[in-house]
């Protein structure tokens, strides 16, 4: 018994070919296709315009505009009345309200807790990256509010002294 001996590349050949001529008919028809959407879009295409132009024909822009800017108007005119309405109530009840002024050394004594407590904040957190935090944190607490004490106290003066 003889073997006989097949040419592959023969095989792989036939099999390539068979799927070009796959792609090529797959690629006619969706040609084909797109040419018959085409053939009814242009068969269509004049009553689509006659349709539009009939639709433009009834725009008129000076009407439109007019309608717009009433619309508008209108609109603008309800959300103020709204806006009023809601906001009146809340007006008259501060402009009733007696006011009752600050005095100014309570403004000073504020004003300065803030800037001590802004300082105390910004040391805390230098000293939170040194190495030894535990030891350092009592005394800037004391330090700080030490000098707060005084500020305070100097502001007190003051305001007495000078009659801010």
């Amino acid at each position: 018994m003889a073997l006989k001996k097949f040419d592959i590349s023969e095989v792989n050949k036939a099999g390539a070919d068979e799927r070009n001529d796959e792609l090529r008919q797959n690629e006619i028809a969706a040609q084909n296709n797109l040419a018959g959407q085409i053939r009814i879009f242009v068969k269509e295409a004049p009553n689509i315009i006659e349709a539009l132009d009939n639709a433009l024909l009834k725009l008129d822009a000076q009407k439109f505009s007019s309608s717009v800017n009433d619309g508008m108007k209108k609109t603008v005119s309800e959300m103020t009345r709204s806006f009023i309405a809601g906001v009146k109530p809340t007006v008259d009840r501060i402009d009733n309200r007696q006011r009752v002024s600050l005095p100014s050394i309570v403004f000073y004594v504020a004003f300065d807790t803030l800037i001590w407590l802004l300082i105390f904040f910004a040391l805390v957190v230098y000293a939170s990256c040194q190495p030894n935090v535990s030891e350092t944190l009592p005394g800037i607490i004391g330090t700080t509010f030490f000098f707060w004490l005084v500020s305070t106290a100097a502001i007190v003066y003051l305001s007495r002294k000078f009659k801010w």
